[in-house]
């Protein structure tokens, strides 16, 4: 049997009931027949995509009503502009032009074409200004004049520039790209190969300077790969200095959204600052995120927004308030984390658990803790970095459990998977050592190893992010 192409139900069911009031309006608009407009509210009324159902109902030339209803949703859809960006506008731009000089309004379009080059370029829509670039080619090729053939001279040497910043782009974004699908997978360097294979990716552009990159497009690829780099290196001073460099720089507006790398990246901003401990408008960007998301009507757009803020925000609670303010935190939130945690990403969901437990454990109520601890533990990638803390911090619970029979063997195994980290993880194994000689946090040996410690600990970014609470650290 052939299988149903079930695309059209999901765009209808995917439709906001605003969308489907335009596409009703714009559907009955016109005479004649509204044979699909019937088939639209047909489909719209099944649970379960039933094509066989609908044939029996609809007689005649069954695939190009369903053709004719899909390329109506289509362009009712293209009114309500929910999907249009920059490049969008390039294009409405263009058409205008070319309908002006269809109509042989050369004038006219002239100044259209002047109108839409200027604002492609002040938009960086590099693509669509090389093809007003051509249309200008072909409109100065075809007069005669002395005066055209200068012209033509010049918009080849601007198809030239403009060339070289799209290869320059492309380049750099290549970078890039491969960077953060490598990263897909081994989320941050555990490996010398880890670090080989990020380098070798990085060669391209390693040494360029700024004037290296013909545009903010391109700045703005090469301080993002330089940020996900550093991160997963571990050099998280680095990572923020590239981050904010990127949010500084001057991007065009795409739109009334807010586009989801901005949001990425203040995101990755916000979290970079609470591992550097450099909190500079710190609550203003977190207002800013929350914003976002509040305002996001869209369920992927909310979910981005939504897993980043949850994270940010329950860290945040608890390096800067008080554990009775993390716990506050989680219970306002519970139900509507418990509705979205199976559809954040791997990283985040990593994340949202780990803090979970460590709100958990600061609070004493170490069977929640152990709970969320072994979430990312049986469930969850164990090339996380959150899977080894999760580790460390169930050695922790069981200490406070008194759970000795299994510390040893857990601080031995936790301790052969670090030691293969390319990664320092010098002090979480001083840790695991001092754990196993004196498993006993009131114990005179524990303490004195703890106050010896705490200024080698509170240098390590890694650790204080993670730990700091447990640790009782400064941070």
């Amino acid at each position: 049997m052939k299988k149903q192409d079930i695309t059209l139900k999901l765009l209808i069911d995917r439709m906001s009931a605003a969308e489907k009031r335009v596409f009703k309006i714009y559907a009955t608009a016109y005479e004649g027949t509204k044979k699909y407009l019937q088939l639209f509210e047909a489909i719209e009324s099944q649970r379960i995509y039933n094509e066989s159902e609908l044939k029996t109902s609809f007689k005649g030339n069954f695939p190009v009503l369903k053709k004719y209803l899909f390329d109506s949703i289509i362009e009712s859809l293209k009114q309500s502009g929910d999907y249009k960006d920059l490049d969008s506008y390039h294009v409405h731009e263009i058409e205008k032009y070319k309908i002006l000089k269809h109509k042989g309004l050369d004038k006219a379009a002239e100044i259209q074409l002047r109108r839409t080059k200027k604002m492609t370029l002040e938009d960086e829509g590099y693509i669509k200004h090389l093809y007003a670039l051509n249309q200008e080619y072909v409109a100065v090729f075809t007069k005669d004049s002395n005066l055209e053939k200068n012209k033509l001279k010049y918009v080849i040497e601007e198809r030239k520039k403009v060339l070289a910043i799209i290869t320059n782009y492309g380049l750099v974004s290549d970078v890039y790209f491969n960077l953060r699908l490598a990263l897909k997978s081994i989320y941050y360097c555990k490996t010398k190969s880890d670090v080989k294979l990020l380098e070798a990716f990085l060669t391209p552009i390693k040494h360029f300077k700024e004037s290296d990159l013909l545009s903010n497009t391109s700045k703005s690829m090469y301080y993002m790969a330089m940020n996900e780099y550093y991160t997963a290196i571990g050099a998280y001073d680095k990572a923020l200095i590239s981050s904010s460099t990127y949010l500084n720089l001057k991007r065009a507006q795409s739109g009334n959204n807010i586009e989801l790398q901005t949001v990425l990246e203040n995101a990755n901003y916000l979290l970079l600052s609470l591992k550097c401990a450099k909190l500079f408008n710190f609550s203003e960007k977190l207002e800013w995120l929350e914003t976002i998301m509040n305002s996001s009507t869209q369920p992927f757009r909310f979910l981005f927004c939504y897993e980043r803020w949850y994270v940010i925000k329950l860290r945040y609670s608890q390096l800067i308030h008080t554990t009775q303010a993390s716990e506050q935190f989680m219970l306002k939130e519970n139900s509507r984390f418990k509705k979205h945690v199976n559809s954040f990403s791997l990283k985040y969901k990593a994340s949202a658990y780990y803090f979970n437990a460590l709100s958990n454990y600061l609070a004493k109520d170490f069977k929640s803790a152990l709970h969320n601890c072994n979430q990312i533990i049986n469930n969850l990638d164990n090339g996380l970095e959150e899977f080894l803390y999760a580790r460390l911090l169930r050695i922790f619970i069981y200490v406070n459990q008194e759970n000795y029979f299994t510390i040893d063997f857990e601080c031995r195994s936790l301790t052969r998977l670090m030691q293969k980290e390319v990664l320092s993880r010098q002090n979480e194994l001083r840790i695991l050592k001092a754990i196993q000689k004196s498993p006993d946090f009131s114990s005179k040996d524990w303490k004195q190893f703890l106050a010896k410690s705490k200024s080698e600990f509170t240098k390590d970014k890694t650790l204080t992010y993670y730990l700091s609470g447990v640790l009782n650290l400064k941070y």
